[in-house]
């Protein structure tokens, strides 16, 4: 019987350590990460390159969404990407985004649906 010991990464903290301190920021975009952040941020994508795609490929959709102009094309272009990704948590999440959001934009002109402006408003 011999004692355990957890692998350390290069900054001294364990696998499950590590990914205890990232949910917190993990969420946010990138952009407002510290430089400590990134360099854990990084160190975890090393170790679970899955939660590096899931990653960018949420990041690429919250862009999306957060320019005003939500435009059909775009979001076609991202639901490729993540169609390709075979990550089945992201693959469900855009499948149920494109059956509440595609309607709308196949029904309607972006300028002309009363529906469309009012979807849009809730977005923003």
């Amino acid at each position: 019987n011999e004692k355990f010991v957890p692998i350390e990464l290069p900054n001294g903290d364990t696998k499950v350590e590590l990914f205890t301190r990232i949910k917190r920021f993990l969420p946010q975009s990138g952009e407002k990460w510290s430089e400590s952040q990134k360099v854990r941020g990084n160190m975890v994508f090393g170790v679970a390159p899955k939660l590096k795609e899931a990653y960018s490929l949420v990041c690429k959709l919250r862009a999306i969404f957060r320019n005003k102009k939500l435009t059909k094309e775009k979001l076609h272009a991202c639901y490729k990407e993540v169609s390709a990704s075979r990550l089945p948590e992201i693959t469900s999440a855009m499948k149920t985004l494109k059956s509440v959001i595609w309607p709308p934009l196949m029904f309607c002109t972006l300028k002309s649906c009363q529906y469309w402006q009012f979807f849009n408003v809730r977005l923003a």
